[in-house]
């Protein structure tokens, strides 16, 4: 009983995230929610300049992706979207 008031909440949060609210939560939770809710896998890493890791998590065959900025305990959700189309390497256009 009490996983699935997690996973409710964990679901709630992330489809209704509150106006303004950063979206932040345990590392460890991030995969297997964004899994479960859109099938999105993690597709790229890099760091930014000031070198704080980004991980993007994607569903390829639907178009919908996830970016989070990775800290030493939790991450946060700074943007997510559909209409992923990807650029093979060498081919940009």
């Amino acid at each position: 009983m009490k996983r699935i008031l997690m996973t409710a909440a964990l679901s709630a949060a992330l489809v209704f995230p509150a106006i303004s609210a950063p979206r932040c939560m345990a590392n460890k939770l991030w995969a297997p929610a964004l899994k479960k809710l859109y099938g999105e896998v993690p597709i790229m890493t890099a760091m930014q300049s000031k070198g704080v890791p980004i991980v993007i998590f994607a569903n390829i065959e639907k178009g919908t992706w996830t970016t989070l900025v990775i800290g030493p305990e939790s991450s946060c959700m700074v943007a997510s979207g559909a209409d992923l189309e990807l650029i093979a390497r060498g081919n940009p256009t």
